[in-house]
Order: structure tokens, then C-alpha cells, then sequence
């Protein structure tokens, strides 16, 4: 494995390899990929029996049963023979996967190697090993090897536009292996070759692109004849649009059967650069509006789309038509007005300021802070020059503890820059944060357009001055919205009315007044007007403080890995859902998923002050909501907090729930096992068995809460019903209830003893001998209660090593383990539960216990069932 290794980092081979046992022909067979040739023998070390080309054939998968699949090998010369080869259903998906990757880059690098064009391969950049080859004017870098013509957007390191550079002479000094390329854009290069004769390839194909580069570019500017046109798809502000370039206008639609036209913008006098830390993605700078940044698919559509926009902006204000022209200009000055009040105070910042140890002039403009090497002239920005830029949107800036220097934290990176004097860098920081504020919060069209409001009931629509200003207004169920025009898509700003209140004023005026004493003074232009508006805020206002006081928090739109879920609140429960729902749907059996956030930790990303980040560090996972603005996400962490603090208080006023098992009653036939853990079991016993997927299945939260109740004031007296809902329920709650435990079974001091005995059964029998005797009880009752339900897997599909999966992390555990050594410490705390079920009788075997035989006996007043689970075979009976 070694030689093939170092084979593999030498020379150039793709790097597939995957090994592996499958059965073939009904025989097990050890199988091997490396790079496309695919072998299989009778042992690993042995000779091969056989082997395939992968290129040469096709990939199907068929189920075999619920547990496994045949992968089938299809010929593409029908004189060839098909394999079969079967597994699990996770190793065939994985071995499919690779198999279909080795089929697409063997293909990829056969054109490779017909192609001589384009030059490849291994170079050294600031000590570093990197991939190189030249495309399309560029000189791309990779940290591994690539094909040339691959979709390589998303593992791209960097790359430089030829059109720009030059070959310095240091590059042809004697017996030099060092290339040195010059960038009017992006400084002095400095790569290594490995010989001289590798060196000397790399300069010849450099020259010539450079060449090519130069002669593209005079032919563009000859040819200003040509006017460009262009249609596709392209993502803006998180949202894929169809955008069509044509006539020197550049117009996008929501889809391109679409016949509506979203917006808008004149090509001529605009600026075309790329953007930095983004492969795929480029910005338009317009001269008088928004700025906007789009992403292509690929780094080639990104390139033919740059390449057009530029030869647009290159050409004569075209010949537009009087109306679209009216148009365009309408709607920019309907997006500039949005923001006029507050930018009308905020003047352009522009300075210098040392970055890295060099003098940059930096331009603080819109939102967006961009720095050059030379100075700019005033109002004017030369966009070939710019050497980088941050989008303030989702940073955050603070001063350092040296007086002359602060800090940008971006979500990537920090960029840390200093001032000449403390007043100018106080001066800075200031700016920034102006504009960090303004982004975050002035609502755009983002973060509404594009929710699906199906669903959302809307009981009042119109027009209403606030502020002087005319506002279209939208009030829904429980929140109040308003816009800038009729199509009720730019959303203005938002007020939710709980707790709110609203009444009549002169002059045709409403007074809505918020808990925190804010009041929005609406008009209108009627007395009737003003009645209909009123009845319906009132409305709108008890349907909002019903649903708190059914125990929702809080609820709205937030963005969960770039696509709008409707989430909701509800006591400790985060529901999400795709479309907006009615107060009555808002249940967990019609979320799209569903956490308790009792188990989360949650704050505010530091570096993106709008996302939230709840994260369960036992479990190992993590969730993150995109609010619409820095004070929703506060909004959205308060309302989290006391969800949380509402659910601690809960189990801190139980009787039952959280108690140590010293506290909690016995039962009646068990002295020392617990009653409510007695009833559970018991329950489960009598109709669990033969539900699949007990244990992993979700339980409705209403439900789990109410049983909960009764179980706090008298386990030996509740009444359950016995349809599968509630066994859910009852398995969820056992769950809880040994994973609340203020001292879990496994007692705390015995924790390192138990885990570290795992391979151990003799010392592992006298730990377990050594726990207090309620600890032991409870232990031997929950083992002998696993091993029943592991006794039904094939109905109900939890074996022990399922059930083990389940259950060691709620009975095994240590408080002063951090998640990381939990992960570590995992594997032993799983095999030790699992060996305890598969000889239970050795481990407790000491206990001298009349109610506790080898016959595990689960009963329950009023149940009417005892089960048990015979050593002898092996099978649960009803007794």
C-alpha cells in the first residue's frame, strides 16, 4: 500500500481506490478499484481472479431486499460478459458512487491526453505543491490534480487573467527552474518547476497564451460591430433567475417561461469585475444604483457571461427603445428612493490605510468597502484596479487594543488595517458600522420575495400613509407587513402584533402601540376606510395572542441553507416547515423536521451577526437559521432562551422526570426499581413489540407532554391508550426519563472503571457488583428489558446493536467528558452494553433477588400481562 502510495503522489495517476467484500456468484469476494480497473480475489493478499476495465461498461443498481443490493456491470460490447455483485444497500450506494466517478474521470483524462493545447501539472507556489494548467486565457491552480475539461469550479484555488500579464526576464536567466509572471491587477507571481527542461515547456506555452490573450483581446475591440447576446440562468441574492442579455440590456425573469420582467439595467458605463473567494461569481458595478453580484453554474458560464457583459459595456450606448428605457429608470429610482433617508447622512469614506504590512487606499462606498493601490480620483472608481473588496452585509467590525488599528470580521476571514492616528481609525470604525447597520436593517426585496405564501391567509390588503410616505400594507393572521408598490413583493418592514394594541385617533388616523411602547401612526383616506382597518387589526391582534398563549413563542420566515422554511416555536419544539401554515397545522407530524431544543445550545455567529446557530454538542449536530436582519436574530435568541428556561423549570418542579433514583417510589413487586420505569417497560412489553421502529421513531410532542403530566402524579395509576401513537410516545419518554437522571445508571465514579473493563467480563461483573443497589436494579431491569424487545427485531426491526445505539448514551455517561472525548469513548461504551446483553445472566447472576430470575417477569397492576424472556429459547412468552 506504501509503493502504491508514493506511486500514486508521483506519478499521474486519478487517485480512486476503494477495497472491499461483496458477493459475486453467491461466493464472497474481496474486491479492489484502483484508479478504473476493478479486481476481485479470494483473499486480499492472494492473486487476483479477475479484473475490468469500469470505462468499458455501465452502472445499474437493483434491491435485492430491504438490506441489500445487486450492482449490476453492463458491457458496452455485448461479446462481454455482466457481473453481478451483491451487499448492503450503504456499500453498494458507496460502491456505485465510486465506480461512477473512476467511469467519469477515466473518460475526462482520455481527453486529456489527446489534447496538447493546454498545458498541465505540478509547480511550486510559495513552497506549496500546486496544480496548474492553462484555459481559456487563465491560469488556474489547484491543490490536487484536475482535468482539463472538468466542471472544476468549486475545487479552484486561484487563477490569473493572462490578458493582464506578462513574462518577466528573470524567468530566462541561466539554468533557471523559477517563472516569474507579472499581473497589472494582481502583482508578481513566483512559481518552481522541477527541471530545466520542464521550466523551459511551462515559459514556451505561458508566452503563447500570453500572445493568444493579447490578440483576443485587440479582435474584442476591433469588433465593435458586434453586439452581443446571451440567455441562462444565473443566481441572485440566493435565488436562480433567467437572465437575458440583449441590445445592450441585461433583463431577468423569475423563470424563462416567465413573460413578467423582474427587473432591469443599462449595460453602458458599468464595470464587469470577478469576485474574490468565489470561483463562479462576478459583480456589476453600476455607476448611479445597486451594485449587484451574480453567480454562474460553472466557472466557463461565468467567463462567457463576463466576456459578454464587458463587450457590452465596451460598445455605444445601444439604441434603446423610449418605453423600456422609461422602464429601467423607473425602477432605479424606485430602488434608490428606498434608502434615500438614511443614506442621505451617510457620506462616501475614502482614506489610506495599511493592510498586511502595505499602504492600500481604501474606498468605503454603498455597503461595500474596496481597496486599490494607487489613489482614486474623487466620485470615480476604476474597477480594473480594484485589488479586493468586503460586502459589509454579514461582518462585523471592532476596535483592537492597539488605538491605531481595528478589525472587519468577515465569515472567511479577518481583515485587520491601521490608521495613521486613533481619530482617524475611530473615524473608521464608525463608518463601517453605519453601513453594517444600514444593511442589516432596511429589509429588501430578499428577504420576502420568494417565500411560498400559498397557505398564508391574508385578511386585509391596502394603501395607508405612515410617516407622510404612501405604504402598501399587507395584514396577515398575526403580523402586519408593508411595501413600496402594489405588487407586494418588496417588503418594507414588518411589525407582529402580539401584545399589541390599536385605536382610533382624529383626522382618520390608527395608533397601533407595541409592549415596548412604540406606536406606528397609520392614516387612511376614509372614515369607512379606517372601520374595516380597525376591525381587522383587531382582529389580526387576538388571533396573534391566541397563539402565544397556546404556547407558541415565536414564529416566521427564516433561510436554512439558502432555501425560506416557515418556523415555528412552540414551548421547546422548532418545527420547520416548506410553506406557510394556519395555527391549527403547526404540528410536528407536518414538519418538514423537527428538534427539542432543551438538548441545544444556541447563539449569534459572531462573524454573521443575522445567523442563529443551535448546536447539540453530545450529538454532534448543528443547525443554522438566516434571519432577515441582526435584531431578528436577537428577537429570535430571546425567544429561544425562554423556551428553554420554560422547559428547565419544568423538569426542575418533576417529581418524577429528573429526580435521582433514590428520591422516586419503588415499585410494587420491584423494591428497588423505580415505578415509573416498572410501568414504561411494562407498557412497552405488552403493546410495543411489534411496532417498527420503536425507539427511532418521532412521537407527537402534545401528546408526550400530556402523558408526561400523568406519569408526574401517579405512575402506578395512569391510563394509556395501546394505539402505536402513544407507544411512541411512552418509548420517547422512557428515553427522557434515563436521560434526565441527575446520576445516570451507570454511577459517575464508576464511569472510567465500567468503560475500561469493556474487554474485561470477569472485572466488568465486579464493577457492576459494586454499584449501589437501586443503580444495580434499575440496571438489570432495563438490560433484561432490551433483550425482550431485541427478541422481536423482526417485527419491530431493533436489534440489540440498534437498540445499543439508543440506549448507551442515555444510561453510560460522564459529566465531565467533553464531546469530543464522548466521541472517542463511544465504541467502548457501546460494546460494553452490547456484551452485557448477550450474556445478562453472568453479569447480574449475584443478585440474590427473589423477584428477579432468569426470567425477566415485567408486570403492572391493571396491565394485565407479564412477560417474560426464557434463556432456554431464546424467545419472549406470554405468561
Amino acid at each position: 500500500r506504501f509503493a502504491r502510495g508514493k506511486e500514486r503522489r508521483e506519478g499521474n495517476i486519478m487517485g480512486i481506490s476503494k477495497e472491499g467484500w461483496l458477493v459475486k456468484n453467491n461466493q464472497r469476494r474481496f474486491f479492489r478499484l484502483t484508479d478504473n480497473i476493478l479486481s476481485w480475489f479470494k483473499h486480499p493478499t492472494g492473486s487476483a481472479k479477475g479484473s475490468v476495465e469500469v470505462l468499458d461498461y455501465y452502472l445499474d443498481v437493483e434491491r435485492k431486499s430491504n438490506t441489500e443490493k445487486i450492482l449490476i456491470l453492463t458491457p458496452k460490447n455485448k461479446e462481454r460478459k455482466i457481473y453481478k455483485v451483491s451487499g448492503p444497500v450503504e456499500e453498494i450506494d458507496a460502491w456505485n458512487a465510486i465506480l461512477d466517478q473512476s467511469i467519469r474521470y477515466s473518460a475526462l483524462k482520455k481527453q486529456d491526453d489527446k489534447s496538447t493545447k493546454n498545458k498541465q501539472g505540478w509547480l511550486d507556489k510559495k513552497g506549496q505543491k500546486r496544480w496548474f494548467l492553462i484555459k481559456s486565457h487563465k491560469l488556474y491552480w489547484f491543490a490536487k490534480e484536475v482535468f482539463l475539461n472538468a466542471d472544476f469550479g468549486k475545487e479552484i484555488k486561484g487563477y490569473l487573467d493572462l490578458i493582464n500579464c506578462s513574462i518577466m526576464e528573470e524567468s530566462r536567466a541561466f539554468m533557471s527552474v523559477s517563472i516569474h509572471i507579472r499581473s497589472t491587477t494582481q502583482g508578481i507571481y513566483v512559481l518552481t518547476a522541477k527541471s530545466k527542461a520542464e521550466h523551459d515547456e511551462w515559459i514556451a506555452s505561458l508566452e503563447s497564451a500570453v500572445a493568444d490573450s493579447i490578440s483576443y483581446k485587440e479582435s474584442r475591440l476591433r469588433d465593435t460591430s458586434r453586439n452581443p447576446e446571451l440567455k441562462g440562468y444565473l443566481t441572485k441574492k440566493g435565488k436562480r433567475r433567467f437572465f437575458v442579455l440583449k441590445g445592450g440590456v441585461l433583463s431577468w425573469h423569475q423563470t424563462e417561461s416567465a413573460e413578467k420582467v423582474n427587473g432591469r439595467m443599462l449595460m453602458s458605463g458599468c464595470n464587469i469585475i470577478s469576485c474574490q473567494g468565489k470561483p463562479n461569481s462576478f459583480l456589476i458595478l453600476v455607476p448611479e444604483g445597486d451594485d449587484y453580484e451574480l453567480t454562474a453554474r460553472t466557472l466557463l458560464e461565468k467567463e462567457e457571461w463576463m466576456n459578454a457583459l464587458e463587450l457590452s459595456t465596451s460598445l455605444d450606448p445601444p439604441s434603446v427603445p423610449s418605453s423600456v428605457k422609461a422602464e429601467i429608470d423607473d425602477h432605479q429610482l424606485r430602488k434608490s428612493t428606498k434608502r434615500m433617508t438614511m443614506v442621505m447622512n451617510m457620506k462616501e469614506k475614502r482614506g489610506w490605510l495599511m493592510k498586511k504590512g502595505q499602504r492600500r487606499y481604501f474606498v468605503l462606498k454603498k455597503g461595500i468597502l474596496l481597496w486599490f493601490v494607487n489613489e482614486q480620483p474623487k466620485d470615480q472608481i476604476d474597477a480594473n484596479t480594484v485589488r479586493g473588496y468586503v460586502n459589509l452585509k454579514e461582518c462585523s467590525v471592532e476596535k483592537n487594543a492597539n488605538e491605531f488599528s481595528f478589525s472587519i470580521h468577515e465569515s472567511k476571514r479577518d481583515l485587520l488595517l491601521t490608521a495613521k492616528t486613533t481619530q482617524e481609525a475611530d473615524e473608521w470604525v464608525t463608518a463601517v458600522q453605519k453601513c453594517i447597520d444600514l444593511e442589516n436593517e432596511t429589509p429588501g426585496k430578499e428577504s420576502y420575495f420568494g417565500m411560498d405564501r400559498s397557505n398564508e391567509k391574508v385578511l386585509k390588503r391596502g394603501i395607508l400613509q405612515k410617516k407622510g410616505l404612501t405604504r402598501w400594507f399587507e395584514l396577515n393572521d398575526d403580523t402586519l407587513r408593508w411595501f413600496d408598490d402594489d405588487t407586494y413583493t418588496e417588503l418594507k418592514n414588518s411589525l407582529p402584533l402580539y401584545c399589541c394594541s390599536v385605536t382610533a385617533a382624529s383626522k382618520n388616523s390608527i395608533v397601533i402601540s407595541t409592549p415596548e411602547d412604540k406606536t406606528y401612526v397609520l392614516q387612511t383616506t376614509t372614515e369607512a376606510e379606517r372601520a374595516d382597518w380597525l376591525r381587522a387589526l383587531q382582529e389580526a391582534i387576538a388571533n396573534a395572542n391566541r397563539v402565544m398563549d397556546l404556547g407558541f413563542e415565536k414564529k416566521g420566515w427564516l433561510e436554512k441553507k439558502g432555501k425560506k422554511r416557515y418556523v415555528v416555536l412552540k414551548n421547546s419544539i422548532l418545527m420547520w416547515f416548506t410553506h406557510h401554515q394556519k395555527l391549527e397545522n403547526c404540528t410536528v407530524e407536518n414538519s418538514n423536521n423537527n428538534i427539542d431544543i432543551s438538548d441545544f445550545a444556541f447563539s449569534i455567529n459572531n462573524l454573521a451577526p443575522s445567523v442563529i446557530v443551535l448546536a447539540d454538542n453530545k450529538a454532534a449536530v448543528s443547525y443554522s437559521f438566516k434571519t432577515k436582519s441582526v435584531k431578528d436574530a436577537k428577537s429570535w435568541l430571546e425567544a429561544l432562551t425562554k423556551g428553554r428556561q420554560a422547559h428547565e423549570s419544568k423538569i426542575k418542579s418533576s417529581q418524577v422526570f429528573g429526580r435521582p433514583l433514590s428520591q422516586l417510589p419503588s415499585a410494587k413487586d420491584h423494591s428497588e426499581v423505580p415505578a415509573v420505569l416498572s410501568v414504561m417497560t411494562a407498557y412497552l412489553c405488552k403493546n410495543g413489540l411489534q411496532i417498527p421502529g420503536i425507539f427511532r421513531v418521532a412521537c407527537n410532542y402534545d401528546r408526550r407532554d400530556q402523558i408526561r403530566d400523568q406519569f408526574e402524579k401517579d405512575p402506578s395509576k395512569i391510563e394509556i391508550p395501546t394505539d402505536p401513537e402513544s407507544v411512541h410516545v411512552v418509548a420517547s419518554l422512557l428515553k427522557g426519563f434515563l436521560l434526565q437522571l441527575p446520576e445516570p445508571i451507570v454511577p459517575f465514579s464508576q464511569y472510567k472503571n465500567f468503560i475500561g473493563s469493556c474487554k474485561d467480563k470477569h472485572a466488568m461483573k465486579g464493577v457492576i457488583q459494586s454499584f449501589p443497589l437501586n443503580h444495580r436494579m434499575a440496571f438489570k431491569h432495563i438490560a433484561s428489558f432490551l433483550k425482550v424487545v431485541a427478541s422481536q427485531s423482526m417485527a419491530n426491526h431493533m436489534g440489540e446493536s440498534n437498540l445499543c445505539i439508543v440506549f448507551a448514551p442515555n444510561i453510560i455517561r460522564n459529566d465531565e467528558t467533553s464531546a469530543l472525548e464522548g466521541l472517542v469513548d463511544m465504541p467502548k461504551i457501546l460494546f460494553s452494553l452490547q456484551a452485557i446483553l448477550e450474556d445478562i445472566e453472568f453479569y447480574f447472576d449475584g443478585d440474590s433477588y427473589d423477584h428477579f430470575t432468569p426470567y425477566l417477569g415485567l408486570s403492572n397492576d391493571g396491565l394485565g400481562y407479564n412477560y417474560a424472556y426464557s434463556r432456554k429459547t431464546g424467545r419472549e412468552a406470554k405468561v
